[in-house]
């Protein structure tokens, strides 16, 4: 999708845009930026376009909940068939590494909390999840044949045992948590602070959100703010039982599947090394599948969506095992 499309869907909903800016990055949206006052959301497949059906519906109930920003829809419309969505550009730049002060460690740690805290049922509801760890599980069990059928494969034998095993563990046991709302991929582009202090301002990007375990929002911050002692941004919460094992599995066994059509690219890199060449291509189905465990990190992206310097720079950002 390029400026002009944009520009004239933005016109069907009577805005006359002067600027429209895209935004690279990012694989589930095509994101503008119009006027440097708004931000359009335009759906890329038919996944996120479900998605972002129930990111309309959780948004402004979310927004009467929490005391930070979150992106609040002012207009709705539709662009070959999809929806879309507009909403005033909340200001500040993405969390940086740097930004690790007493202050902004507590003020995320807030944020999370009353974010979790928003009515479990109630989100339910409006993602068309269940709010029960047992529904939990189930969502990871719904993934367990992409990924021993396309992400194992793409591993060397001893590998693939090993995540085998983790990801069957998990499974087998007793999950006990307080289940609330989940960003479900809160990285630090989706976290904003102000320009000057580094101060939280507001989360964007909720075409993730779920009900499910808080541990799995903390984790990658964690990695960036808090010297990967995720536990300083819980702030002393009751996470449940077992919650070690169960961050060990979310932060380096976890698969999370993207569902996309056509050929795929696998991506490995070391963790902790400099980031190799691109691997070998070859198709793994209608699906793509993210994959984080060490010492590799694989991330299996679509082909239409990403190239070139593009799939480097994806393929360094999951080295790391956050």
């Amino acid at each position: 999708m390029n400026e002009s499309e944009a520009r004239q869907a933005l016109r069907d909903l009577a805005i006359e845009p002067r600027d429209v800016v895209r935004i690279e990055g990012g694989w589930a949206y095509w994101t503008f930026e119009v006027d440097r006052e708004w931000i359009a959301r335009f759906p890329r497949d038919a996944k996120t376009a479900r998605a972002c059906d129930r990111e309309l519906r959780l948004l402004p109930a979310l927004d009467l909940e929490v005391s930070f920003q979150v992106p609040l829809p002012s207009h709705r419309g539709r662009f070959r068939g999809a929806p879309f969505f507009v909403y005033r550009r909340i200001p500040g730049r993405a969390l940086a590494s740097t930004d690790r002060s007493p202050e902004v460690i507590r003020r995320i740690s807030d944020m999370l909390g009353e974010l979790h805290a928003f009515p479990a049922g109630r989100a339910a509801e409006l993602l068309g999840a269940e709010a029960t760890a047992g529904g939990w599980r189930r969502y990871y069990q719904t993934l367990w044949p992409a990924v021993r059928d396309e992400a194992l494969p793409a591993l060397d034998r001893a590998l693939a045992h090993e995540v085998s095993l983790a990801y069957r563990d998990f499974l087998a046991r007793e999950l006990a948590f307080p289940i609330g709302v989940v960003h479900f991929d809160l990285g630090p582009d989706h976290l904003l602070v102000e320009e000057r202090t580094g101060l939280p301002t507001g989360i964007i990007d909720f075409e993730s959100a779920w009900v499910g375990d808080p541990v799995v929002d903390y984790l990658w911050l964690g990695r960036v703010v808090a010297g990967a002692d995720w536990r300083r941004l819980a702030g002393g919460r009751d996470l449940g039982v077992d919650v070690d094992r169960r961050a060990w599995f979310y932060s380096r066994s976890q698969g999370r599947l993207i569902e996309h059509s056509g050929c795929l690219r696998v991506h490995p890199c070391r963790v902790g090394a400099d980031v190799p060449a691109i691997g070998p291509r070859r198709p793994v189905g209608a699906c793509g599948l993210e994959f984080v465990v060490p010492p590799v990190a694989v991330r299996i992206v679509h082909e239409a969506h990403v190239g070139g310097g593009a799939a480097d720079e994806l393929a360094g950002i999951v080295a790391g095992d956050f």
